[in-house]
């Protein structure tokens, strides 16, 4: 496709010309006369077929010069967030983009342009917000251990296994030989006792499960007397971690 102009000749006639549009100059292509190019911002048409001829040059004529240069670029604030106490101030922190000299930096938005002091400053936040409606509800948390309670009998059998979510004060009527089992629903730092009673027999023993401790890792023998009266004190330390202390033959003061 081709573009038609009159171009001015020195006696003012003028000659009608062809043009052949070929977008922005390059070195690689192979030129004909009358191609119009654009380099530099500048238009030029061939006056004779050239490669590599980068124009201005002996074998471009100029078309259209280009303007001369404008004023200085405009500059773009950057702006930070800045507190001041519990407001929010918009600093312009430096200037980017811009020609010529770089505007001061350090002043902050205010309500009518920038200002030199932080109180002028416009707060960013603005106005707090109406409260939010409540969130759903989270769900139910585990049952924690109850806290004391009246102390709980618990039956007699060849084993015998304290629920600490029962009670944290157990007593125990022993009327034979029983095994102590580690008890349930441990928690860290749980406390109970369990009070043995020997039955009108007496000589009734006591095996212990593998959780309890017992200072120099001996455990302690019941007292056999008939009717005599023991306390077991324990502290949970950790899942199967019981350290016990057993209080022997337990009696009222004369």
């Amino acid at each position: 496709m081709s573009i038609t102009i009159n171009i001015p000749t020195r006696d003012g006639v003028g000659i009608v010309v062809a043009l052949y549009p070929r977008g922005d100059w390059d070195s690689v292509t192979a030129y004909s006369e009358n191609d119009m190019v654009q380099n530099g911002g500048s238009s030029y048409y061939a006056t004779a077929a050239n490669t590599n001829s980068e124009p201005p040059s002996v074998n471009w004529q100029v078309l259209a010069a280009r303007g001369p240069s404008g004023g200085d670029v405009g500059w773009s604030p950057v702006i930070a967030n800045v507190a001041d106490g519990a407001r929010r101030v918009l600093q312009v922190s430096d200037w980017t983009g811009g020609t010529g000299t770089k505007p001061a930096t350090g002043r902050y938005i205010g309500v009518s342009g920038l200002v030199t002091d932080i109180a002028d400053g416009v707060d960013a936040r603005g106005a707090a917000g109406a409260a939010g409606a409540d969130g759903a509800a989270g769900s139910t948390g585990a049952t924690g251990s109850p806290g004391w309670t009246a102390p709980s009998a618990m039956t007699y059998g060849a084993t015998v296994t304290p629920d600490l979510n029962t009670a944290k004060a157990f007593s125990l009527t022993a009327t034979g030989n029983f095994t102590l089992a580690n008890p349930t629903n441990q928690s860290n730092g749980a406390t109970f006792v369990i009070r043995i009673t020997q039955d009108a027999t007496g000589s009734r023993a006591c095996t212990f499960g593998s959780a309890y401790k017992f200072a120099g890792g001996t455990p302690p023998l019941l007292s056999i007397a008939a009717g005599a009266v023991d306390t077991l004190s324990c502290i949970v330390w950790g899942t199967d971690d019981i350290e016990a202390w057993l209080s022997n033959n337990m009696k009222r003061n004369p």
